[in-house]
């Protein structure tokens, strides 16, 4: 039985390293269908209602009680796709695991269990305030930003999720 397991898990890393399935042997979970998943379960985190959220105030940053609170209360409808709400198969912080293992999110202060989670997916240009200006003062500049995004999106090669997971990884150094 055990040989058999293994086996299993084996297949389930391969086929999570080519990126046809998602599987985290240390979460347990192996999701089939990434579209669905991304698309139809993380894609209602851009749905849910900034406007009683205070992104712009935290700057993106959240608990961790925070956010399970947010991801119950937006993800209780029912999906389509799936026969029953997402909270009876999965319970919110394994959600988060799982974005964090997908580098959707990131802990401030990994180790420490009241660390803040950056979303940087969720962060809104100004929402309506005007935001600080910098003339540059040479023709040779770095910019810097809070938010990176290609400035053609017709021909985009790169995933919707790259830049985000992008800004993760750059938080990380």
């Amino acid at each position: 039985m055990e040989k058999i397991e293994k086996k299993r898990q084996a297949i389930a890393s391969t086929l999570h390293r080519v990126g046809e399935v998602i599987f985290f042997q240390e979460l347990g979970y192996l999701i089939l269908d990434c579209t669905w998943f991304f698309g139809k379960v993380l894609g209602q985190l851009t749905k849910l209602d900034s406007g009683n959220l205070n992104i712009t105030d935290k700057l993106g940053f959240f608990s961790w009680l925070e956010l399970e609170k947010i991801l119950r209360g937006g993800l209780q409808s029912q999906i389509p796709g799936i026969g029953s709400k997402v909270f009876d198969n999965l319970e919110a912080g394994d959600l988060i695991r799982m974005m964090l293992k997908l580098e959707l999110c990131y802990e401030q202060d990994p180790g420490n269990p009241k660390t803040l989670l950056l979303i940087p997916s969720l962060l809104k240009e100004s929402q309506g305030r005007r935001m600080p200006t910098w003339q540059p003062s040479t023709t040779e500049c770095n910019y810097v930003g809070r938010r990176l995004e290609c400035h053609e999106t017709r021909q985009m090669f790169l995933t919707t999720g790259f830049f985000p997971r992008l800004q993760v990884r750059y938080w990380e150094l």
